[in-house]
């Protein structure tokens, strides 16, 4: 893959990222806050949201390695149902990048 074709498609992935995550705000956000239902399941689950969020993650880490797996094993699947597992962990990581912001801009992070 040429570099221009490699840009091309990231440009592409990041624009399918930003509309998929859109969309789901409708879906999972309360109270004009985006990061509502990792903070909902953290108290449920009596941990962080930063916890909380990486037990959802944790699925889809899971769905990749299947994947990965299942094309080593000649299991192929088509390529939209690759970008479905990748897009899904590309949103996830951003959503902890989202509580680590929000985690640092409002609680005072003593320094080492």
């Amino acid at each position: 893959m040429t570099p221009k074709d490699f840009f091309e498609m990231f440009d592409e992935y990041v624009k399918r990222c930003k509309d998929l995550m859109g969309g789901k705000s409708i879906e999972y956000s309360r109270n004009n806050d985006k990061l509502h239902n990792f903070k909902e399941a953290a108290k449920l689950e009596r941990c962080t949201p930063e916890k909380a969020l990486r037990g959802m993650l944790t699925k889809h880490v899971i769905s990749i390695y299947d994947y990965i797996d299942d094309l080593e094993n000649g299991n192929y699947h088509m390529l939209e149902e690759w970008d479905e597992k990748i897009i899904d962990n590309i949103n996830y990581l951003v959503l902890l990048r989202g509580l680590l912001v929000d985690r640092f801009r409002y609680k005072k992070v003593e320094e080492k």
